[in-house]
């Protein structure tokens, strides 16, 4: 609007100035520089908003506050105040400022929070702890942690990302060097798996390796000049740059956490994975149980191994290990136990027999149909649920009321069930076209290829709806 009329332009700039325009100001530049220059700072305010949430949002954070303060009353500031509001929020911590565009990169990756969120736990003892102790403290490991709930007041918040970046590109290093343990990778393995997370420390951990060694090298000069006094690090005051990603590396570590993941699954489950041979080894023939038993010997054999020296295992020791987990097939971590001991049961196989006999889909939907109109003399006792009528009881009910109380019915939850069981197991009820048993199998081979086939088995035991799937199949199949 005032680009399209000088005079309002031109007395908006006057008032800006105290009534005169400062020779040499064109006022339409002056203006485009100015929506630049606001669109700029707004932008690493939103920048500054989502890092400081991410990462500073612990208890009595200075910085954290500040950033919540500029945002509420960014509409409300000169065009000044928004050219410097985040030199003004940043002033004490510049550092902070220059890593954004590194610490933005990195608000999304779950690794580099766990990282944090543990380092900054590890720095909530006495202030006189130094954060810039040898790579061998345990304050700055990325499985540290500490039992105080205070953050230390002292520790600034370029200090904490000091000590977040060392422990940032140590994970990086000891997973090239083959010497991160079994122990820090349990809690890493999982977040490193995440969508783009390798990917980010490949291009971030490596490109912060000058920063940590200027920022040493700051510390050593410190102590010099000052004698006995602190050697508190210095980080450079520079950009913080993002490398490029090293495609190769990411490629080969993601195949080496599969198969440590694979692994540290096998032997945390061994129990659950015990109690599904078992039940496998009644559902195959007798000539193929001896399948069932070298798995269970190649379980235990692994369990021995492992629970001997989790802790002092690392990333070395994988490869002669996972070979072990590997000789029990993976997708026996995936069944649910309780749905295979289940079938085991005689009732399920009397079950299936008489499911196999209704192999069309047609035919089994019109008998669940037929059956939802049968009368009481008709159905049997079992699937039969009697009518209850609130007023039935009543002493003012009288007699032709009580003909007309509500009648009974068949009972649709356990229909519903058998349709679930059905469509459930389909691909096992009907594997053969004779009347063979459907819960008999002529391989171990076999079993896995036809029930990991069912989704029911395939589940997440973390998720609400797979654990109600599972628990509702399992009452069915208890009927």
């Amino acid at each position: 609007e005032l680009n399209r009329n000088s005079s309002s332009l031109n007395s908006a700039w006057k008032a800006c100035y105290d009534g005169e325009i400062p020779e040499g100001l064109n006022p339409q530049v002056s203006l485009s520089e100015a929506v630049r220059d606001v669109g700029r700072s707004q932008a690493v305010l939103q920048r500054l908003s989502i890092v400081s949430h991410r990462f500073f949002s612990y208890h009595q954070c200075e910085f954290s506050q500040n950033v919540i303060k500029a945002e509420a009353a960014w509409s409300t500031l000169t065009l000044h105040e928004t050219r410097t509001i985040t030199d003004e929020i940043c002033q004490d911590n510049p550092q902070v400022l220059l890593a954004l565009p590194w610490l933005h990169n990195l608000s999304n990756s779950l690794s580099f929070k766990l990282i944090w969120d543990q380092v900054r736990d590890a720095n909530t003892s006495s202030p006189s702890k130094d954060i810039d102790q040898d790579d061998n403290d345990e304050t700055l490991s990325p499985s540290s942690s500490s039992s105080s709930s205070q953050l230390d007041m002292n520790l600034s918040p370029q200090n904490l990302l000091f000590a977040v970046v060392k422990a940032w590109h140590k994970l990086w290093t000891q997973l090239g060097e083959a010497t991160v343990s079994f122990t820090e990778l349990e809690i890493f393995a999982p977040a490193l798996l995440s969508d783009g997370d390798l990917e980010l420390l490949s291009s971030t951990a490596c490109s912060s390796v000058k920063h940590i060694e200027d920022a040493r090298i700051s510390g050593e000069t410190n102590k010099e000049e000052d004698g006995e006094g602190s050697n508190e690090p210095t980080l450079p005051k520079y950009m913080w740059p993002t490398g490029s990603v090293d495609g190769k590396w990411c490629y080969a570590q993601k195949l080496a956490l599969r198969r440590y993941e694979c692994m540290r699954k096998t032997f945390r489950e061994t129990l659950q994975l015990q109690r599904g041979l078992k039940a496998l080894r009644l559902l195959v023939r007798s000539e193929a149980q001896s399948q069932v038993d070298d798995c269970n010997t190649a379980l235990l054999t692994l369990n021995a191994k492992l629970a001997e020296g989790w802790s002092n295992y690392t990333y070395a020791d994988l490869d002669r290990l996972a070979v072990l987990a590997e000789t029990v097939d993976s997708r026996i971590t995936n069944l649910n136990p309780d749905i295979l001991e289940c079938l085991t049961l005689p009732g399920c196989s009397e079950l299936f027999a008489w499911l196999q006999t209704i192999s069309k889909d047609g035919d089994f939907q019109a008998a669940i149909e037929m059956a939802m109109g049968r009368s009481e003399m008709e159905t049997p006792p079992e699937l039969w649920v009697d009518g209850v009528s609130e007023d039935a009881d009543s002493p003012s009910m009288d007699q032709h009321d009580a003909s007309n109380k509500v009648t009974g019915r068949p009972d649709e939850e356990k229909l519903s069930m058998l349709s679930s069981i059905r469509s459930t197991f389909h691909r096992l009820l009907y594997k053969h076209s004779d009347e063979r048993s459907p819960l008999v199998f002529d391989s171990l081979k076999e079993a896995l290829n036809i029930l990991s086939d069912s989704v029911v088995f395939n589940f997440d035991t973390q998720s609400d709806q797979s654990i109600n799937q599972s628990n509702r199949l399992i009452n069915a199949l208890n009927i």
